[in-house]
């Protein structure tokens, strides 16, 4: 009960003192802060020695970040050659508050940077014109060019004649010879030597390209392969020989000289076609009249 009757009510309680702590920071010890908080100072010198250190740090990355100085431009047949500088550690000393020993903290070596190459200006060398003998003479004047028309072949009279009869002639040549090829279905009738009118026509207009053909002519009958048994033509080369023969002498009778011109029967021994065909046959059955280009010139078998 008496200890409850000395319990004091809420808020009236006495704060109780608390025994000095002897912390730097009471009003009692200002007056001996040095003696009885030493290590106060020293604390406060470490920090100092760090900020230097840290400003120290700092001001050498700004230096690393500048770009050197650029190496002087070779000339134009040397190329520059960079130069590594050699760099050596410097050390510098840190002053210290209240004559503090100085702290000697050593730089970093400069980390060599290689310059790069100065460009090579070459200019371009001046161009001096060319001295030729335009230059020196005057100029010419211009001669006119007289354009000429390209040499044209002069047209052959006998060909184009020939050329108008296309359709009832076949027309072959080469370098010896002109072959003129007549159907013997417009000549001749069906196993006959007798000339039809429109035979005899047809070689009316033949005679101004013969009359003028200074070479030898030939004229040579051809048949079929199919025999033929009449008591006028025993075989192919009697039928044959007689056509050839018969076209001669009209030829003769229209003027042609005898010695310039020959019959020749070849039967069936030359075919333009194959005679399995009455196509083929009907090409075969023909007379052709061979102008020699060379008046001495002897056709060959196989034209």
């Amino acid at each position: 009960m008496n200890s409850m009757s000395t319990r004091k009510a809420p808020g009236n309680e006495q704060r109780l003192a608390l025994p000095n702590a002897g912390t730097p920071w009471s009003d009692e010890q200002d007056g001996s802060h040095d003696s009885e908080s030493p290590w106060m100072m020293s604390y406060l010198d470490f920090l100092t020695v760090l900020l230097v250190l840290f400003m120290f740090l700092y001001a050498y990355e700004k230096a690393q970040r500048i770009a050197p100085a650029p190496a002087k431009a070779a000339t134009v047949k040397t190329a520059a050659k960079p130069r590594l500088a050699q760099a050596k550690p410097v050390v510098k000393p840190v002053k210290m508050p209240e004559n503090r020993q100085a702290v000697a903290v050593a730089e970093a070596p400069a980390v060599p940077v290689a310059s790069p190459p100065a460009p090579v200006v070459t200019e371009p060398a001046p161009v001096v014109p060319a001295v030729t003998e335009a230059t020196l003479s005057p100029p010419l004047p211009a001669v006119p060019v007289i354009e000429t028309a390209p040499l044209v072949p002069e047209p052959n009279p006998a060909m184009m004649a020939l050329a108008k009869l296309a359709g009832r002639i076949a027309v072959r040549q080469d370098a010896q010879a002109i072959q003129i090829e007549i159907d013997d279905a417009i000549l001749f009738a069906a196993g006959s030597a007798e000339l039809t009118m429109e035979g005899a026509l047809l070689l009316d207009e033949l005679w101004p390209v013969l009359s003028t053909h200074a070479g030898a002519i030939t004229v040579e009958g051809h048949t079929d392969n199919r025999p033929i048994t009449t008591p006028q033509f025993p075989s192919n080369w009697e039928l044959s020989s007689a056509r050839a023969g018969i076209v001669t002498r009209h030829l003769i009778d229209l003027g042609l000289a005898a010695n310039r011109v020959t019959p020749v029967g070849r039967a069936d021994t030359l075919p333009r076609a194959d005679n399995h065909s009455v196509e083929g046959r009907a090409q075969n059955r023909r007379v052709s009249i061979i102008l020699q280009r060379n008046a001495g010139a002897n056709r060959d078998s196989s034209y």
